[in-house]
């Protein structure tokens, strides 16, 4: 609500409208203010499954641009390729709910043919990041970008640039949960599920190695393997940031949790090592120790994630002895799970 107030304001002051001349670092503020605006109007509402009250295209303010400041001034604003990368990453976030939006079952058969779309837009998205912006985060967040100014920034477009694909991919868990509980038999298209389900599963892992190195460096609070040291040493005030954080973290747990589905379906399908699970143990503590402090929707999070595992271990039990136990009551419970409100809710972009 205001975000969307705030966008109104922005447009009351005229602010997506270029102005006419002005010092090079006025006018600079000035579209950082709207682009600004911008994005938290896009986060929000496709967080809630709404369009934002502008597309990137109907904006007549240009881009942020650090080139047209002196050298003095740079340093009173945040890298504008940093920015970009959040504005583009938009655009493509909306053409994801818009390609779930239109899923229909048939599209199972061939789910990398119904999203390479938006799968090709993300892979470009990554191309296109300048060389001092593109890392890698196979061993957590290298030191060449914890060396710099925005790092936190920067931090933060990775993380929803790996939540899109934890969004886009996610039905495919989902579509397994159905075969492995027997609501679904159509088993043909296993082979290239399971080749998305290892993406997906890669996003999930990068998400988790980004906020515990967040964490240990007292971006987020602290960060331990043991939960209690975490409680005692975790910074309360930091709580309140965490929205964003706590999504992140519960979306990258729950894909991990899921792809125990995978391997239920075809054992050894994606491996998971001592080390993974060191990782998951330690992002689930910290997404428990938001929530002790305080953190609302960290709260929810642990226990829709607790609801989740419960599920993947009676569905492993049930597995072993061959005997279906499960009431009809479960399957409603799995579509309000890829419907609740703590996933984005597409139903407005159909």
């Amino acid at each position: 609500m205001y975000a969307g107030i705030s966008m109104r304001i922005a447009c009351t002051l005229m602010l997506h409208k270029p102005v006419p001349p002005k010092p090079p670092a006025v006018a600079e503020h000035r579209k950082r203010i709207w682009w600004t605006t911008f994005l938290m109007d896009a986060m929000t509402s496709s967080e809630m499954g709404l369009r934002a009250t502008f597309a990137l295209i109907q904006a007549e303010q240009p881009l942020p641009l650090d080139e047209q400041l002196a050298p003095a001034d740079r340093d009173d604003f945040w890298g504008s390729k940093t920015m970009t990368a959040h504005l583009n990453l938009c655009n493509i976030r909306t053409l994801i709910l818009e390609t779930l939006a239109q899923l229909q079952e048939s599209d199972f058969a061939s789910y990398e043919k119904a999203t390479e779309v938006p799968l090709r837009e993300l892979e470009l998205w990554k191309l296109q990041l300048p060389a001092d912006s593109s890392f890698e985060f196979s061993q957590g967040i290298p030191q060449a970008m914890l060396d710099q100014p925005w790092m936190r920034s920067l931090a933060s477009v990775y993380l929803r640039y790996h939540q899109s694909y934890i969004l886009l991919i996610r039905p495919v868990f989902f579509k397994l949960l159905g075969i492995v509980l027997r609501k679904d038999t159509v088993t043909s298209s296993l082979d290239g599920l399971i080749s998305l389900c290892s993406q997906c599963l890669e996003a999930a892992k990068c998400n988790m190695r980004i906020l515990t190195t967040l964490s240990s460096r007292d971006r987020i609070g602290k960060s331990s393997t043991h939960y209690n040291y975490i409680q005692k040493s975790i910074n309360r005030s930091s709580a309140k940031y965490g929205f964003y954080d706590s999504l992140h973290l519960f979306s990258g747990n729950m894909i991990f949790s899921l792809s125990r589905l995978v391997n239920t379906v075809r054992p050894l399908s994606l491996m998971q090592d001592p080390q993974d699970l060191s990782l998951y143990s330690v992002a689930k503590d910290l997404l428990m120790t938001m929530a002790s402090c305080g953190n609302l929707a960290s709260k929810g999070h642990v226990q829709m994630l607790e609801d989740i595992e419960q599920l993947l271990d009676v569905v492993s039990q049930n597995q072993e002895t061959q005997t279906p136990t499960f009431g009809s009551e479960i399957f409603p419970w799995i579509d309000s799970i890829d419907n609740s409100g703590y996933f984005l809710d597409t139903t407005e972009y159909s």
